[in-house]
């Protein structure tokens, strides 16, 4: 497998992983997928990128 891919899926770009670490970290904050968590996760400016990615894979 190539570096910074995902099998099956195109080359996944940094946005995606800050946003991968992103998502689990707030989980310390947040446990829950609520309101609050999903703020706190789209807070970060790679957010948008990211989610644009995962639609197309």
């Amino acid at each position: 497998m190539k570096s910074g891919s995902v099998t099956g899926c195109k080359p996944c770009p940094r946005g995606f992983w800050i946003t991968v670490v992103l998502h689990e970290v707030t989980h310390f904050v947040e446990r829950e997928h609520n309101t609050r968590f999903w703020q706190l996760v789209n807070a970060h400016a790679e957010s948008p990128r990211a989610r644009g990615f995962l639609g197309g894979c």
